[in-house]
């Protein structure tokens, strides 16, 4: 797209700003007379020198758009994907910029969306308060530039403005689709559909209560007996909870982070929330994981050891009960980042059995986990909610520094470790109950 709207200048001089390492330029340079590179960055501009070698026309060049004057007059300026970290020196880089161009010249810009600069749009929260939107709008502010050609896609503009050209002429606009699959990096940091910068809700905001939201399975309606519908959120509900927290500027919270939050009595930044899953069923795999990886979000599963690879027998009053994750699959989200944690070793209810087979069920269970995929649990939820003092007392030396049970209510960074609180994600919830309970007041 950039390289449609610097083929508006006719065989040009150009300076292309912020050149990173010469990718661009080597596409730059057939279509050039001659092509100046520049950015900022010494080892960049080395790195660009040697890739474009073979390049006759190209010539590089380290300098601090920002602070410094830029050299000569050009037919096109590059600008690509840099003007949003000037900040407040953007305003001066603007003015060097129009000083260089030729009359009739163009100067080519391409940028992110960039949530906190549009919160109705689709962005990237990337902690930008400036981007394409008020770029734009600032270049097209200073007197003498006329926007001519604009290529919008969801997550990106590149426009094409015309320095002491026809301001009477109407700019084309053209909206294009986003035809590109995104690298997953880069994929976790687009809120789709608007809203609030996460990133900006980590820098100016505190919070002491955590919602550590439960949930059991993700899947569609009528996947499994109605009995335990209240059990059974569907993928289309899920999605919709989850980009509720995204686009709401939530971030999620891990066993590690929740623990030395709780060690320390710390306030966390911005608006944590916890997701965690019961009982390792098939369909997180399959619907919950791909939505959570797609929002940026962790995930804590707390799985039954004695029942991997099988199903859900503890439900079989109420129908063929629901399959369950194998190890195979477990180790391969372990690796994808979803925390493996332990559910007691046969989701039997801990504080109806003797002591002997509590101690069994938590250190079963602890050593089944580690052996399955490489990593020893910190921390057990109670199967069935079932606990007491006694059960978390075993419970915390069989290894276990967290313990997630079936009451209801926020935690706080001073809540008990062993007791943590959570609250339920019911298969009945609309989007608006379940705003309500991450923010009771």
């Amino acid at each position: 797209h950039t390289l449609e709207l610097t083929a508006l200048a006719d065989d040009p001089d150009v300076l292309e700003l912020g050149c990173a390492e010469g990718h661009f330029t080597r596409l730059l340079a057939p279509t050039s007379k001659r092509v100046l590179a520049m950015d900022i960055s010494q080892t960049a501009v080395a790195r660009a020198r040697q890739r474009c070698r073979d390049l006759p026309n190209t010539d590089f060049r380290c300098l601090d758009l920002a602070r410094e004057p830029l050299p000569g007059t050009f037919d096109l300026v590059v600008c690509s994907e840099v003007l949003y970290y000037l900040g407040s020196r953007l305003p001066r880089a603007l003015a060097n910029i129009s000083k260089c161009l030729k009359p009739g010249g163009l100067l080519v810009t391409t940028n992110a969306n960039q949530i906190g600069d549009e919160p109705s749009r689709t962005g990237f929260d990337w902690g930008h308060e400036c981007g394409a939107h008020t770029i734009g709008k600032m270049i097209q502010a200073i007197d003498g530039f006329t926007l001519e050609r604009e290529i919008r896609t969801p997550l990106y503009r590149v426009q094409a403005f015309r320095w002491r050209g026809d301001a009477a002429a109407e700019a084309r606009i053209d909206e294009r689709a986003l035809d590109i699959a995104l690298e997953d990096r880069l994929a976790r940091a687009v809120v789709w559909g608007g809203g609030e910068s996460r990133i900006s809700t980590l820098k100016r905001e505190f919070s002491v209560s955590i919602p550590i939201l439960v949930y059991h399975r993700v899947a569609p309606d009528g996947d499994g007996p109605p009995g335990l519908d209240r059990y059974r959120t569907t993928p289309q509900a899920f999605e919709n909870q989850i980009s509720f927290l995204r686009r709401h500027g939530y971030w999620g919270l891990t066993i590690r982070q929740l623990t030395r939050a709780l060690e320390k009595k710390m306030p966390l930044p911005g608006r944590p929330v916890m997701l965690t899953f019961d009982d390792g069923y098939s369909d997180f795999a399959t619907h919950a994981w791909p939505v959570l990886e797609k929002h940026d979000f962790p995930a804590t599963l707390f799985v039954v050891p004695a029942k991997v690879g099988g199903c859900a027998d503890w439900d079989s009053e109420f129908g063929p009960p629901a399959p369950l994750l194998g190890w195979e699959q477990l180790a391969e989200l372990a690796r994808r980042g979803v925390e493996i944690e332990s559910h007691a070793f046969t989701h039997r209810s801990l504080a109806r059995l003797e002591l002997a087979e509590v101690y069994r069920e938590c250190l079963y269970s602890h050593a089944a986990v580690e052996r399955g995929i490489g990593r020893a649990p910190t921390a057990i939820c109670y199967p069935f909610g079932a606990q007491d003092r006694v059960v978390e007392q075993i419970a915390f030396e069989s290894g276990y520094s967290l313990g997630f049970t079936a009451n209801v209510g926020l935690a706080h960074v001073t809540s008990a470790k062993m007791s943590l609180p959570r609250l339920e994600v019911s298969g009945r919830d609309d989007l608006q109950t379940f705003a309500r309970k991450l923010n009771p007041a």
